[in-house]
């Protein structure tokens, strides 16, 4: 649903916007909406989406993964498109997930493979260990990133495969556009 006022002929105020979407619920914040300009400036805050539904409009992503996740986006639509502001999503504490990998090299570039930590991330970038996540957050153009850099991605779990005992802890950096 959406309350909005019209305070003149060219501004419409938006004092609230709800969206029921991605498995879950997006709320913009108050904002206002002008009839000469073609663009649009909101904050929109995530409440319960599902990942799994979130990686399905991205399928570029090399990986598959389950759980709900909130956050906190800015976002600017104009004639170039759909631009994210410096926000974030991050896993529900308590809520179980699961991330599967599938890209080789992804955590292994720069790992000796005598290193004790190669043979799991090895197993895990290509898609042979999944991982049970304790902690997910992924921050979108974080403020004092390098130039290039649009966002950070931190997780932390232990493999779903019980016989392998080796926690582990990602921090993965996305150079380039989203």
């Amino acid at each position: 649903g959406v309350v909005f006022a019209i305070e003149s002929a060219e501004k419409i105020a938006v004092s609230h916007a709800i969206l029921h979407v991605l498995g879950g619920t997006v709320t913009a914040e108050p904002f206002k909406v002008f009839a000469n300009q073609r663009e649009l400036e909101v904050t929109v805050n995530a409440d319960g989406l599902d990942v799994t539904q979130i990686l399905a409009i991205a399928p570029d992503i090399p990986a598959r993964a389950s759980g709900k996740v909130d956050g906190r986006l800015p976002v600017r639509i104009d004639a170039g498109g759909v631009r994210l502001g410096t926000g974030w999503l991050a896993l529900r504490p308590g809520v179980y997930a699961e991330v599967q990998f599938n890209a080789v090299g992804l955590l292994t570039n720069g790992v000796k493979p005598t290193d004790a930590r190669y043979a799991v991330l090895n197993k895990i970038e290509s898609g042979l260990l999944r991982l049970k996540v304790g902690e997910m957050r992924l921050e979108v153009r974080p403020p004092n990133a390098p130039p290039g850099r649009s966002a950070t991605l931190h997780v932390t779990g232990e493999p779903v495969d019980p016989e392998v005992k080796a926690p582990v802890t990602l921090d993965l950096n996305v150079n380039g556009p989203l």
